[in-house]
């Protein structure tokens, strides 16, 4: 008598086949999943970023010291992290792009003060304070420039910067 079915090898070949398929298919499925997290992740920090609001209200060459001073004021809805959300950077009139402090100084030794600067040291930063800070980035005389910004690194869009450009050299604010 003659029996029907199928032959052990083409029983191995389809279980192999249904068995790559359903790893497939858990693939595609955790990459959804992991793609949806970060797109999540993308959307909180874009919220977060917008009840975030910064003004530098003054800058300024204090008495005694020859470094630009910031007066900065939280006007948005939730406390700062200042320390790990924000960076502080520097565009000399002559640089086209934002340069950390150290790069800054690195590229132009002659904005380098002797004040080591303690600006966004702060870690928290509630909401309607102010908090005044040295940048240790020698004032600009007459004939130059210094922009000051602060970048909230959650989002690449979000900065806050302020132009300091004294008319005189007897000016001691920007």
């Amino acid at each position: 008598m003659m029996r029907k079915g199928i032959t052990p090898v083409i029983a191995v070949v389809l279980l192999l086949l249904i068995t790559v398929g359903a790893v497939a298919s858990a693939w595609g499925l955790y990459q959804n999943i992991i793609s949806d997290q970060s797109q999540v992740d993308q959307l909180n920090s874009r919220q977060q970023a917008q009840q975030t609001d910064i003004n530098i209200e003054s800058a300024y060459e204090e008495s005694g010291s020859d470094s630009i001073s910031l007066t900065l004021r939280n006007v948005g809805e939730r406390t700062i992290d200042l320390t790990n959300e924000t960076t502080m950077l520097y565009q000399p009139g002559d640089e086209q792009e934002p340069l950390q402090r150290d790069r800054l100084f690195d590229i132009s030794p002659e904005w380098n003060s002797s004040n080591t600067g303690d600006c966004l040291q702060d870690e928290r930063f509630n909401p309607e304070e102010e908090t005044t800070c040295d940048t240790g980035v020698n004032f600009p005389n007459a004939s130059q420039q210094m922009r000051v910004i602060v970048d909230y690194r959650q989002i690449d869009s979000e900065s806050y910067s302020y132009l300091c450009d004294p008319q005189t050299s007897s000016t001691s604010t920007c």
